[in-house]
């Protein structure tokens, strides 16, 4: 189905699913679970295809409109994702 070149599936749905998607969406209720092995703490950023690209409907918005700044340390790394210049 992914395969398939009639359907433009979204980097994030391939991505997840790339990485074990699969398997926890065969096992939902234990995936789902307190403590289950499907869990990880590993956060993911890539930058999607340029069709995927966001666009701004006005010359004040660019890659933060929209994006909570969490200022908080989770053991010295900061949690905010970086920011990428969208084109």
């Amino acid at each position: 189905m992914i395969a398939d070149e009639n359907i433009r599936w979204s980097p994030w749905f391939i991505g997840i699913m790339e990485r074990g998607g699969w398997t926890w969406w065969g096992d939902l209720e234990q995936a789902l679970a307190e403590k289950s092995p499907h869990f990880t703490t590993e956060i993911v950023y890539f930058d999607p295809p340029t069709e995927h690209w966001g666009t701004y409907n006005l010359d004040s918005h660019d890659a933060t409109t929209g994006v909570r700044q969490v200022d908080c340390q989770v053991k010295g790394v900061s949690t905010s994702p970086p920011l990428a210049a969208a084109g």
